[in-house]
């Protein structure tokens, strides 16, 4: 193996995917490829930076000293690869893992589209302040659904998929000839969720005009009144058609690389940061959750000569120690993921640290605990998928409990994070457990 293309795709759902069995056919290019498709594959966190630390520093967030940026005594995949020769690339537009927040260790190349990122986020600000000013007055509305309408394509926040592509393509074209790494992020399937035309027909007769009213309203629901069932529904079909378009996206590139022959000669793993909630729990999005519907996500490598089960437990940290396994590379030391290949469907652990919610969580296959310092809970995942029935005080379930969260205290006792300590202190005492 000579090259390794990492796709992440930003929250997207395994359970939306027609390659995962979904209904509709959102992935008809990604459904046709052969590879390793995890189908227990999950994010260690449900938010993009304590996602991320897994992913790129096989590490829990919870070892990070900052919320936000990136330690310097965290080590990159990136890092990793560069020392052994390899070129380096890094293409995405989401402001959380930009060179700002020392995202770029380790990339020859990092492109983030930061100038981009500043002219959207002033604009939003001077949004946001007319907003305030008016915020109550019935002319408010009227101004934002304008806006709304008039900005149309130029409201989304990020750079559009198809450009990373190209840009993707470009890179690899100067670089065909090396050995290189190149991890590539797409923003499209996050809200807001903006499809262009052909892809919105294929899922649904939302109009232009009632797509922006949709998104509009998904904005003020965090602060307003939830939305109906009719308008959750349509947000899904716009959200299957951004996935849709994506998938177009990725067979552009796989094309790509077949028509220059390094397909075959290339690692390429397409996974996501996170899930995504629609008012499963009564919210829209994703961040504080430690509920499968905002961690299990899709987890596929194609161009892997190894067998393995596909239906045993794994979870993201694993994915740079995969990657070097599969070179041929030692993974540093103070990594605490491992090769899948290795893994047998044991314990996988969450986090979220923000500022509202400070969780943890352990998970076997059949059951999860999650703690708090506020709330413990415990679900049986067979009978209750939708993990709504919290059976932390059924006497039938405290050895499970018992022995998952002596796990989960031990896994994140050591680390760093003082809110973590807080849960862990607080469960210590209430249970007296060590």
């Amino acid at each position: 193996m000579k090259n390794v293309i990492l796709i992440t795709i930003d929250s997207l759902r395994a359970d939306h995917l027609s390659c995962y069995g979904y209904e509709k056919k959102t992935t008809p290019f990604m459904d046709s490829l052969n590879g390793l498709r995890f189908t227990n594959a999950f994010s260690n966190a449900p938010g993009t930076i304590c996602s991320f630390i897994s992913i790129l520093a096989a590490n829990y967030a919870a070892k990070n000293k900052d919320a936000s940026f990136l330690s310097k005594n965290m080590l990159l995949i990136s890092e990793v690869l560069k020392d052994n020769g390899y070129r380096t690339a890094a293409i995405h537009s989401n402001p959380f893992v930009s060179r700002h927040y020392g995202y770029n260790k380790g990339f020859d190349f990092f492109e983030d589209y930061l100038t981009f990122k500043k002219y959207r986020t002033t604009r939003r600000n001077i949004k946001d302040k007319i907003a305030k000013m008016l915020e109550g007055k019935k002319i408010y509305d009227l101004i934002i659904r304008i806006y709304s309408h008039l900005t149309v394509n130029k409201s989304i926040p990020w750079t559009l998929g198809e450009k990373q592509t190209s840009d993707a393509i470009d890179w690899i074209k100067k670089n065909k000839d090396k050995k290189f790494f190149l991890w590539l992020h797409y923003m499209d399937v996050h809200a807001p969720f903006l499809p262009d035309k052909r892809h919105r027909k294929k899922f649904s007769n939302i109009s232009r005009s009632r797509m922006h009213e949709l998104n509009y309203k998904l904005d003020k629901t965090r602060i307003d009144k939830p939305l109906t069932k009719y308008e959750v529904k349509d947000l899904i079909k716009l959200y299957d058609a951004e996935i849709n378009y994506l998938d177009d996206q990725i067979k552009k590139l796989v094309c790509f690389l077949r028509e220059i022959k390094i397909y075959k000669n290339t690692l390429l793993i397409i996974t996501s940061d996170h899930g995504e909630e629609f008012y499963e729990y009564g919210d829209f999005g994703h961040c504080s959750k430690l509920y499968d519907i905002n961690l299990r996500v899709p987890l596929i490598f194609l161009n892997v000569n190894k067998k393995t089960n596909t239906h045993k437990l794994v979870s993201l940290i694993d994915v740079s120690p995969t990657i070097l396994a599969l070179l041929g590379i030692e993974p540093p030391d103070d990594w605490e993921g491992r090769s899948i290949f290795k893994r047998k469907g044991e314990i996988i652990y969450f986090e979220t640290i923000d500022k509202k919610n400070h969780l943890i969580g352990a998970r076997l296959k059949n059951y999860k605990l999650i703690l708090s310092n506020f709330q413990e809970e415990f679900y049986e995942l067979k009978r209750n998928e939708l993990e709504k029935d919290n059976l932390i005080k059924n006497k039938n379930y405290q050895e499970h409990i018992k022995y998952l969260k002596a796990k989960l205290l031990n896994k994140f006792k050591e680390t760093e994070e003082d809110k973590i300590k807080t849960i862990i202190k607080d469960v210590i005492n209430k249970n007296r457990l060590f």
